[in-house]
C-alpha cells in the first residue's frame, strides 16, 4: 500500500483526486516506497507464487476523470520490476491502467519496458486496474488472490476480475 505509506508519512508525492489523495500524476514508486510499505504494514518476506500488487489510489479516476486516468500513471519502472521479480512472484499488479510508469522523463522512447522485462525475462505474469482501496480500506494486505482467466484459444491476456479470499474479523 504505497498510497497508505505515503498518507502516514505526508509525502509530498499527493495530490487530490475526487475529494481523495492518490500517488501524483507520472510518480515513479521508487524499491525505498515498497520497502518502506512492506515495513509500515509488517508484512514479511515475499515468498515464490506470491501475488505482489501496488495500491497507488489511480483507479479512483477511472469513474471522476477518465482522460486523466488514460493520460497519466503512477508506477515503478525497472530497477523496481526487477527488485520485485527477484522474489519470484507467480503475478504483480497495480491499480493503475499500466503496471509501470509511464512518465517521458522516466521511459524516454522505451514503450512498456517493465512488461516486456515481467514477461518475456521472469516469466511473470502482471494484472491491471485492480480495486484495492475496499481491501486497504478494511486494513486487509494478505488474501488468497484467485483469478480465473477467460478460456479462448489463442488469447493472451484476460479481462476477467480477480477477487481476494481474506479473514476479517
Amino acid at each position: 500500500d504505497v498510497l497508505g505509506l505515503k498518507e502516514a508519512t505526508g509525502g509530498a508525492d499527493l495530490v487530490e483526486a475526487d475529494g481523495s489523495l492518490i500517488l501524483a500524476d507520472d510518480y515513479r514508486v521508487t524499491v525505498e516506497d515498497l520497502q518502506g510499505a512492506l515495513a509500515r504494514q509488517a508484512l514479511p518476506s515475499p515468498r515464490p507464487g506470491d501475488a505482489l500488487l501496488i495500491r497507488t489510489g489511480w483507479n479512483r479516476l477511472i469513474e471522476a476523470d477518465p482522460r486523466r486516468y488514460l493520460r497519466h500513471n503512477p508506477g515503478p519502472y525497472l530497477r523496481e520490476c526487477r527488485w520485485l521479480a527477484a522474489f519470484r512472484p507467480a503475478l504483480v499488479g497495480a491499480d493503475t491502467w499500466a503496471f509501470e510508469t509511464i512518465a517521458p522523463a522516466v521511459r524516454g522512447d522505451n514503450v512498456s519496458p517493465c512488461h516486456q522485462e515481467l514477461f518475456m525475462r521472469f516469466g511473470i505474469r502482471i494484472a491491471e486496474s485492480l480495486r484495492l482501496d475496499d481491501l486497504a480500506a478494511a486494513g486487509v494486505d494478505r488474501f488468497v488472490f484467485c483469478h480465473s482467466p477467460q478460456r479462448a484459444r489463442g488469447a493472451i491476456a484476460a479481462s476477467s476480475p480477480p477477487m481476494a479470499l481474506a479473514n476479517v474479523s
